[in-house]
């Protein structure tokens, strides 16, 4: 598993590895109002992947999945926002951009 900070700058070149269920997590700073959580994956191809949210950083609930296009619309609050790669796709999985609107 390489550093999650790698997966939110957009540069290939340092694109977050996960390895077997890996799981990364991001602190917004604030609670936001989230509707929209977008992935961008080296080669195209998004692993089978969800997102969870906290407020406090240490309970995580609302699991869902993301699209196979790496997308997944919500209506939710959140501090913390989990993200966790349930299976890592045919060739290895690089995250190249994660982003939370």
């Amino acid at each position: 598993m390489t550093d999650p900070r790698a997966a939110v700058d957009g540069d290939a070149g340092t694109a977050w590895s996960p390895g077997p269920d890996g799981r990364m997590v991001v602190d917004l700073g604030a609670e936001q109002h989230i509707t929209e959580i977008r992935t961008q994956w080296r080669g195209g191809h998004a692993p089978v992947s969800q997102v969870e949210f906290s407020l406090d950083g240490r309970t995580y609930s609302g699991a869902a999945r993301l699209s196979a296009h790496g997308v997944l619309r919500t209506d939710s609050t959140a501090r913390y926002v989990a993200l966790r790669v349930i299976t890592s796709a045919t060739a290895p999985a690089s995250l190249i951009a994660l982003n939370i609107a």
